[in-house]
């Protein structure tokens, strides 16, 4: 993808400024869930018998634009929906505010898979042993 010209956005092209992802964006809800995973935060099990909280995903939209976002989401009730198309669920979560757009999806795909804190990770391995 060819760089936007006039773009502010930095390349996340180390983990070390992934973190800062979390900070930035912390008023989305399913940041909320990642830094406060001791509230309200139901997990599901998925075939392997493993908790699932978001399932994150990354794509990039009709625009060229890259976003990352759960496919697993907290519903109005409380509970957790689970998409079944990565596409649905960019799209519901770019409509309620709960995605993050990225400048590449290189960097996107990275932080899907080293998002998670030191806090999330003890909790869910205390809580479940996971």
């Amino acid at each position: 993808m060819a760089k936007r010209k006039g773009s502010k956005k930095k390349a996340f092209n180390s983990l070390a400024l992934l973190g800062d992802v979390l900070s930035a964006n912390k008023e989305k809800p399913f940041v909320q869930r990642i830094l406060d995973p001791g509230g309200e935060n139901p997990a599901l099990r998925n075939a392997l018998g493993g908790l699932e909280t978001h399932r994150m995903a990354a794509e990039i939209d009709a625009d060229g634009k890259t976003w990352v976002f759960p496919t697993i989401v907290m519903t109005p009730e409380g509970g957790l929906h689970s998409f079944d198309s990565p596409h649905e669920a960019m799209e519901y979560n770019k409509a309620m505010g709960n995605a993050i757009e990225f400048p590449d999806i290189q960097s996107a795909a990275e932080w899907t898979q080293n998002y998670k804190p030191a806090n999330f990770l003890n909790y869910y391995r205390n809580q479940y042993g996971q």
